[in-house]
């Protein structure tokens, strides 16, 4: 017997949001979705099944941690370095 916990439940409007958000992250723009029903969606004229959309949200968030990691400013990569520096001076210190 299973049991259904309501916090851990995925709604319509949570696909929606979490996908709508990665896209436009990603592609700069907002796409057209509709919850049509029984798991389906119209996301830009195409009708799709919430797995899908769920694989693609992913795939998305995936695409902006790796465009989050290459785009480190100059300036935050060295800060990063020099607090390693740092830290690797007082261990040499000990």
């Amino acid at each position: 017997m299973s049991v259904l916990i309501p916090a851990l439940t995925i709604t319509a409007r949570d696909v929606i949001e979490s996908y709508v958000e990665s896209y436009r992250t990603v592609y700069l723009r907002k796409p057209a979705m509709r919850y049509l029903g029984n798991g389906w969606y119209l996301v830009d004229d195409e009708i799709v099944h919430q797995a899908i959309i769920i694989q693609e949200t992913g795939r998305l968030q995936q695409m902006i941690r790796q465009q989050m990691s290459k785009q480190l400013a100059p300036e935050v990569i060295q800060q990063r370095k020099s607090v390693v520096t740092r830290l690797i001076e007082r261990l040499r210190r000990l």
